[in-house]
């Protein structure tokens, strides 16, 4: 075990900046663990535990038809499965369950996989099941997956489409993965690189209009989709636009997507039986290519040319830069909301960790250098993770072919993991509590940009969202 670097409280203002096919592994075993209906343990009871149930971390590698299951709790490589072709990103389930292994491109393909590590209920208490993991048979296959979101307990995936095929919008849920239900879908008549977010019965999402740029697939509308059975129809077109649609995100009360003009917000009005949607437009002089929010948060976190802005949605609006850091050499290249949402982490270019106080968006303690090397190696950009319970990360070495784990609450690297393989993706995922689910992780290239919506105004910031946002959801 080893432990480095303490974040360092801040007590004097930062400076400024610019800133399926079914393979299962051979064999099987099952243990049970009873849980008590009782309140989770402080974390800080636990010596360096990862996480309550320290859960399971996915990983893919660059250029590699598989995908790795790596126990935390054992550190030990406990599965490995074959793909039909190289994962491009990997997402969590929302209870995180279930890891989702996107491959983009044409012919894309999303698998899934069990991590093995679930809670089977028997009343007044539960059972932790950890089972070997195992790959699904149940897939989604489509042209050019990206944006991939989530709201509660569903998930959505667009698929962009290509010049011959058009777009569509995948939305489902953990039970649909265990039985191998279908998606309920969204369709179109032409493809775009758009993104949608769910609101209960409602989904909020993109479309290409007639004063699209003819030149890029992005979005410059947003419209509202009424769920009937199995598919979704349009209920409402929204008059305001927002030329360069890229990144979307929600809290509780807004949807949010970026324009390069501001952010379009949709506020939903609940009544008994239905739900009303007013859009707004935030006018900004600076392009918000991507955009992250979280439930318990108020305010949207927005990402324009590598610099942040807390956006408050409230009355007319307001852009206000995070002055996250003074070294005008760091870029941030991955994001996650953590601890219920009171803190926003930020990885940056050099593998250091910032983390933000969300209810003013403080520095809540000094930059922590978290990998050996300051220079990710070409390609496997730094990743990052976060612990179902929100209090530990997860940040990929590339070129010490390692993981490094970090307690966020003590502000230290308390543990490393070594691999015979560079780690390229990740993603957690274990046992948590409903109230941990917005906790998610995004990186600056959380999903593939293509060629026929690359020529736009590309700031391009990559800039995703993700994501999210989703929820961020």
């Amino acid at each position: 075990m080893e432990t480095s670097g303490l974040f360092k409280k801040l007590s004097y203002p930062l400076l400024l900046s610019s800133a399926l096919l079914l393979s299962a592994c051979g064999g099987s075993s099952t243990n049970f663990t009873e849980l008590d209906r009782v309140p989770p343990e402080d974390p800080h009871d636990h010596d360096h535990d990862h996480g309550a149930q320290a859960g399971r971390l996915l990983l893919s590698a660059p250029d590699d038809q598989h995908i790795y299951v790596f126990d935390v709790k054992s550190e030990e490589l406990v599965a490995e499965f074959h793909l039909d072709g190289v994962p491009s990103r990997l997402f969590a389930s929302p209870s995180h369950r279930f890891g989702v292994v996107v491959r983009g491109g044409d012919n894309g393909l999303v698998n899934f996989v069990d991590s093995g590590i679930y809670e089977e209920s028997h009343g007044d208490h539960g059972h932790l099941i950890t089972d070997d993991p195992s790959l699904l048979d149940y897939e989604l296959q489509g042209d050019r997956p990206a944006h991939v979101t989530q709201s509660g307990d569903d998930l959505v995936i667009f698929f962009d489409g290509n010049a011959g095929a058009p777009a569509f919008v995948n939305v489902f849920n953990e039970h649909d993965i265990r039985h191998g239900h279908d998606p309920k879908v969204l369709e179109y008549t032409s493809n775009q690189h758009g993104a949608a977010q769910l609101r209960g019965e409602y989904l909020i999402s993109t479309v290409r209009g007639s004063e699209a740029d003819p030149d890029s697939t992005l979005p410059n509308q947003v419209a509202v989709y009424h769920l009937h059975h199995d598919h979704y129809d349009q209920e409402e077109l929204f008059e305001a636009l927002c030329p360069g649609l890229h990144g979307s995100a929600q809290n509780h009360d807004f949807v949010a997507f970026g324009c390069s003009d501001g952010v379009l917000l949709i506020e939903e009005e609940v009544h008994s039986d239905h739900s009303d949607f007013e859009a707004r437009k935030l006018e900004f002089e600076h392009r918000i290519g991507t955009i992250f929010g979280h439930h318990e948060v108020e305010t949207f976190v927005g990402v324009s040319s590598g610099v942040l802005y807390s956006i408050d949605p409230a009355g007319e609006g307001a852009f206000e830069i995070i002055p996250w850091t003074a070294d005008e050499d760091l870029a941030p290249v991955g994001y996650a909301f953590a601890d219920h949402g009171e803190l926003f982490v930020i990885l940056d270019n050099q593998g250091g960790l910032t983390l933000l106080d969300t209810h003013d968006w403080s520095v809540h303690a000094e930059r922590l250098q978290v990998t050996h090397s300051t220079t990710a190696l070409e390609g496997s950009a730094f990743q990052l993770a976060i612990s179902g319970d929100g209090h530990y990360a997860f940040v990929t070495d590339s070129a010490e072919q390692a993981v490094k784990v970090v307690d966020l609450d003590h502000g230290e690297v308390v543990d490393t993991f070594y691999f015979d393989f560079v780690p390229h993706r990740l993603v957690w995922l274990g046992l948590v509590d409903d109230h941990h689910h917005d906790d998610h992780d995004h990186d600056e290239d959380d999903h593939d940009h293509h060629d026929d919506e690359d020529d736009h105004h590309d700031d391009h910031d990559h800039d995703d969202e993700d994501d999210h946002d989703h929820h961020d959801h």
